[in-house]
């Protein structure tokens, strides 16, 4: 009982540690618009914002912090 519940312990700590370290600090990949219009930059979509006096709509999506 003792060596199965050791077993699964170390399994376990195993896992948690091989899949925390994929997710370490990396750059973000360059993305682009898909169409006319659209920013993906939300510093430029500010500055727009603030040149041309209009409001900006942000649609924030994905996960792309962690692989």
């Amino acid at each position: 009982m003792k060596k199965g519940f050791l077993f699964t312990l170390i399994v376990f700590a195993s896992v948690a540690f091989l899949t925390s370290s994929s997710c370490t600090a990396q750059t973000a990949p360059e993305y682009k618009a898909h169409a006319d219009g659209w920013l993906v930059d939300v510093n430029k979509a500010y500055e727009l914002s603030k040149q041309t006096n209009k409001p900006i709509m942000a649609n924030f999506t994905g996960s792309d912090w962690c692989g």
